[in-house]
């Protein structure tokens, strides 16, 4: 499961959601059990097939979540996703043209 859609069923289940640096954030109210509620979250993404990475924290007063912005949010989520995939790709290409260059005289012609 890609994280776009982690974070679309989770806000669907009713939590709050920010993605930041390329980490699902579930930001959950200060008056609660932490303990009980990061296994809730682990058990609901594990349940979903999501094996990324994923944080669990309380809100901020600074934390700033719109809950109309879920679009700007996906489309966040994708362009991370890209830009992972052309790294990738930058990587093996690399790999590929990684050539040793040799002279004739490498091989005993002059």
């Amino acid at each position: 499961m890609e994280k776009t859609e982690a974070v679309s069923r989770l806000r669907k289940a009713g939590y709050q959601v920010q993605f930041d640096s390329s980490v699902v954030t579930v930001l959950l109210p200060k008056k609660v059990n932490m303990n009980s509620e990061i296994k809730k979250v682990r058990s609901f993404l594990r349940e979903l097939g999501y094996e990324a990475s994923f944080g669990v924290r309380q809100r901020k007063t600074t934390d700033t979540v719109e809950e109309d912005s879920e679009e700007a949010e996906v489309i966040k989520l994708q362009q991370a996703e890209i830009t992972e995939e052309v790294d990738e790709t930058k990587e093996e290409f690399e790999d590929i043209t990684d050539i040793e260059q040799f002279s004739l005289e490498d091989f005993g012609v002059s």
